[in-house]
């Protein structure tokens, strides 16, 4: 059980700095005993100046280990990520986009070893107001079942904005002349 942030789709940005367009790349882990485990669903919210892009891939430990009642992992990934707004209808578009469901219905583990559940969903970050240099952004994630029982994650280390910081130099040659010469 643990969520990282596997990757950045800039090569220019180092550790957990990006820069505004940058699409990060998350990872959730989660063992699942053999049986059902009922009403699975993986849910998570961004702070405002991210928003989520696409679920890049869902598999198990043991290929074909784990069967949904929702459809193949691949099904599940394309189609069965679901991304809302913060607010109903938001006025900013730093606040479109910022909380994610996966709903696995009720996921059987097939085998007699638990096996471990990888997802990879990738957010971007938002050229917004809000992005300036040096701010921290975090997103929380939990697993939810049977829908009563949830486990939080554990964040994965925050995202700090990086901008370039632009200087002007300006010189001027010859430095002496007569009025009206270039």
């Amino acid at each position: 059980l643990k969520k990282t942030l596997e990757d950045t789709n800039h090569s220019f940005t180092l550790n957990n700095s990006v820069a505004i367009g940058e699409i990060v790349t998350y990872e959730v882990r989660l063992a699942i005993p053999p049986g059902p485990v009922n009403d699975l669903v993986l849910s998570d919210t961004v702070d405002r100046g991210l928003a989520f892009v696409d679920c890049e891939s869902i598999t198990s430990s043991l290929t074909d280990s784990l069967v949904s009642s929702a459809g193949s992992l691949d099904q599940i990934c394309t189609s069965g990520m679901q991304i809302s707004d913060l607010v109903s209808t938001p006025s900013n578009p730093a606040d479109e986009g910022r909380i994610m469901h996966i709903n696995f219905g009720t996921l059987t583990n097939v085998d007699e070893f638990p096996q471990v559940l990888i997802v990879r969903y990738r957010v971007v970050v938002l050229d917004t107001l809000e992005n300036v240099r040096d701010l921290t952004l975090q997103n929380l994630a939990e697993w939810s079942w049977g829908g009563i029982n949830s486990l939080p994650l554990d964040p994965p280390s925050p995202v700090v904005i990086v901008e370039p910081e632009l200087a002007i130099d300006k010189s001027v040659n010859p430095t002496v002349t007569f009025p009206g010469n270039p």
